[in-house]
């Protein structure tokens, strides 16, 4: 609630770009920790999809190398592309070409096309929790994860199996297939101080911890 009042005055535009000032310098940190990119995945909401200002603020950050290749992942949802989509796909290919990663995140629940695939250059498809909670019991939610991941490797687009609580969910969705899987069942939500302990505690015993993800949701 708190960030939807703030995307719907308009604060959340300056609140989310003080904040990348922050989130740069902590996944460099985090990065240096583990010994290999953090990436940095950032939900765009229509309001900063569609402010100016904001988008050549996140040209600038790119063009100045602020962001390692590919460590930087902007999330839309499939409602975001509902306007303008032109001038949209015209900003996110220009964000792809200075290194930015593009994800469709929660498809299956919104308003997108199978166009949508087709039109924007998405590099990753992420599919809604909705369809992962009941993919052992639902034969209809198995079938749709199964159709999903094969028409996105379809497109060349990596799949993100969102929710993942089960052994058995991540059994099914490993079996399709599935190149990354996000849930409760790989790991909580950790703060930037918590992750970097965490990196600190893996370092010193030889390599097992993997973040890989900070969310600006």
């Amino acid at each position: 609630m708190f960030l939807d009042t703030l995307d719907d005055t308009g604060l959340i535009v300056r609140v989310i770009d003080s904040l990348l000032d922050s989130l740069v310098d902590q996944q460099k940190l985090l990065s240096c920790l583990v010994g290999r990119p953090v990436a940095l995945a950032l939900n765009l909401s229509p309001r900063l999809l569609n402010d100016p200002p904001f988008c050549r603020g996140l040209l600038k950050r790119l063009l100045e190398g602020q962001f390692q290749t590919g460590s930087l992942i902007l999330e839309l949802t499939e409602d975001t592309l509902t306007h303008e989509l032109a001038e949209a796909n015209e900003l996110l290919q220009q964000l792809k070409n200075l290194g930015a990663r593009v994800a469709l995140d929660d498809f299956g629940v919104g308003q997108a096309s199978l166009n949508h695939l087709r039109q924007f250059p998405f590099d990753l498809v992420k599919i809604d929790r909705d369809f992962i909670r009941n993919v052992i019991s639902d034969s209809n939610d198995a079938s749709l994860v199964q159709a999903i991941i094969h028409l996105a490797h379809a497109f060349d687009m990596k799949v993100v199996a969102e929710g993942v609580e089960t052994k058995g969910q991540l059994a099914f969705v490993q079996n399709l297939g599935c190149d990354f899987i996000q849930g409760y069942l790989i790991g909580m939500p950790l703060s930037a101080e918590q992750a970097q302990e965490c990196a600190a505690v893996d370092q010193a015993s030889g390599g097992l911890f993997e973040p890989t993800e900070f969310l600006v949701d």
